[in-house]
């Protein structure tokens, strides 16, 4: 097995990974994540090829001492479980 983590904007088929993924990590369906994809950035972490974590990323706006500050908010995130407890999550946000 490649140990080395690459981080992408899912193609079409990475889509259907992370989407499958979400419901494998969930034990449910996560409509959020059909809901959100016009909306909101999403990354992947790839290994091998294949989607081992992601997330959707929603930009909110927000300012302190009134001036503006980059944020966005982490939405639907997840890693297969195969590959929890190797600091997977950390990379994609």
């Amino acid at each position: 097995m490649n140990d080395t983590i690459e981080l992408a904007s899912p193609d079409e088929t990475q889509w259907q990974e992370f989407n499958s993924l979400a419901t494998r990590s969930y034990g449910h369906l996560v409509e959020d994540v059909t809901a959100l994809r016009d909306h909101a950035i999403t990354r992947v972490a790839l290994r091998d090829g294949r989607v081992v974590a992601g997330g959707l990323g929603v930009l909110v706006p927000q300012h302190f001492g009134g001036r503006p500050v980059p944020s966005a908010c982490l939405a639907a995130g997840h890693v297969a479980p195969q590959s929890r407890r190797e600091r997977v999550a950390g990379l994609v946000v």
